[in-house]
């Protein structure tokens, strides 16, 4: 990923490239540019990240233990 992401200089589009284009994250040496990454691509690939996390809480929910509360809460400051 450090090498092929968007944000690296790569040419494969990541979740780290949609957190930096929507100002979530600020990691990499470039920050994707409007033409590579439309606003509504950005928009819509957050949404559906968001949906695809919330699905696993409640998945997780059912069936918790302190690794997955771990797991989950990072991933929810990443997400946030």
């Amino acid at each position: 990923m450090t090498q092929d992401a968007l944000v690296f200089g790569g040419d494969i589009l990541t979740a780290s490239d949609i957190a930096v284009a929507s100002g979530l994250a600020n990691i990499g040496s470039t920050k994707p540019s409007e033409d590579r990454l439309p606003a509504k691509l950005v928009t819509d690939a957050c949404a559906k990240m968001h949906d695809m996390l919330e699905e696993v809480i409640d998945k997780v929910k059912v069936r918790c233990s302190q690794k997955y509360f771990i797991i989950i809460f990072f991933l929810i400051i990443i997400v946030l």
